[in-house]
């Protein structure tokens, strides 16, 4: 028999194996099943030389949420896609006409593009499409099905419209 002290030694050594082996299984585990990797990550670069990000994601995964920390504290993937003040979405981001932050008609919530009319687009779940609508208000919307949508505002910057994208954005959207 092993006098206590070596017992204790070999106990604690044991107890310390266990309590890494199983960091490791969790690490392990969390690194498959709880970030999501449903996504496809694309850089683009301009002949300007401005680079363009890109996550690609089937639509009826992504879920619009008000950030309250940095996004790296966050365990899923994210990127900024509107505008905030302090507390205040002053872009619309709503889910299925529950805005991302308070309730519906609430100062930044999310239900309002905020002081002007601006390019917001949608997902159309029902219709299985996207569209770029220039609404103030979440209700204004024009979606198939109010249960099955989600809708984030910004401004129409019409890519492909070389002539028309400055009168959208700058003098009707006031970028």
């Amino acid at each position: 028999m092993l006098p206590i002290k070596e017992q204790r030694w070999g106990i604690a050594m044991a107890s310390v194996m266990a309590i890494f082996l199983i960091i490791l299984l969790m690490m392990s585990w969390g690194s498959r099943y709880l970030i999501p990797r449903h996504y496809e990550y694309h850089e683009l670069t301009a002949a300007n030389g401005v680079k363009l990000h890109a996550l690609v994601a089937d639509p009826e995964r992504i879920e619009l949420r008000a950030a309250d920390q940095p996004l790296g504290r966050y365990r899923v993937y994210g990127m900024n896609g509107g505008f905030f003040y302090n507390d205040a979405v002053l872009s619309l981001a709503v889910n299925n006409d529950q805005p991302v932050q308070g309730t519906a008609g609430g100062y930044g919530s999310g239900w309002f593009n905020a002081k002007y009319a601006r390019g917001t687009l949608v997902w159309d779940g029902a219709a299985g499409s996207f569209s770029v609508q220039v609404v103030s208000a979440a209700s204004e919307l024009a979606v198939t099905d109010r249960t099955r949508y989600f809708a984030q505002g910004g401004v129409s910057m019409k890519l492909p419209d070389d002539a028309g994208w400055r009168a959208a954005a700058v003098e009707a959207e006031h970028l």
